[in-house]
């Protein structure tokens, strides 16, 4: 049997996983475990007070509670949950819980992930695996980037390509289209077209990275 410690130097106050059990530990605060087997173990580290923006309305803080807040920008700050997994190899083993944080600004993606990091002595590290903290801050992560990808990028190239192609099937029909006093042109409708449609592809691109990233950040 071996004595496990934990140490929360994460600055937010955490629930820790262990096993199947959890244990509270606020910022700097620190537990140790006896009796504990050695061998393989799972811990799971979660942020107890999730952010506002990652919230629905209904749940959000109100009134003083509201006022107090610091998360300001919707979407923007992630939180995660981190799954660790170790193996003790010494009758004394220590887990100490640091913060993580990883910022992503892409054209499509514009986002803080926030989770932690461990150090562990006394046992072997196996793996470690970050996901959404919940279900609700997953679809607004995918609810928030979609919109950054749609706007203006994904807006803009269908606009452009229904226009253009719509045009194009007009003039090849045989209806004259005028913009102005200006005749519109069979090469100029192809050209809104391939333009429109090479930023429809561009937006497409976008939403499958977004889409990927949120299939490698779930449970």
């Amino acid at each position: 049997m071996s004595t496990l410690r934990i140490d929360n130097k994460s600055e937010d106050d955490i629930l820790i996983t262990l096993d199947g059990k959890d244990h509270e530990l606020r910022d700097g605060e620190s537990i140790s475990l006896d009796s504990v087997e050695k061998g393989i173990h799972n811990i799971v580290l979660h942020r107890k007070r999730i952010p506002k923006e990652t919230m629905f309305d209904s749940d959000k803080p109100k009134g003083l509670d509201a006022m107090k807040s610091v998360d300001e920008k919707p979407g923007s700050h992630i939180q995660l949950d981190t799954s660790v997994e170790f193996e003790i190899i010494s009758s004394k083993a220590a887990v100490t819980v640091f913060k993580k944080v990883t910022g992503i600004e892409t054209l499509q993606e514009d986002a803080i992930l926030v989770a932690y990091k461990t150090e562990i002595s006394g046992a072997k590290n196996i793996s470690l695996k970050d996901s959404f903290a919940s279900s609700r801050i997953k679809r607004t992560y995918i609810l928030q980037q979609f919109k950054n990808a749609f706007l203006p990028v994904g807006a803009v190239g269908i606009i452009a390509f229904l226009l253009g192609f719509i045009s194009l099937m007009m003039i090849l029909s045989g209806t004259v289209l005028k913009l102005g006093d200006t005749n519109v042109s069979k090469t100029s409708a192809i050209l809104v077209t391939a333009a429109g449609f090479a930023v429809l592809i561009f937006f497409i691109i976008n939403v499958i990275k977004i889409l990927k990233r949120a299939k490698e950040l779930s449970r």
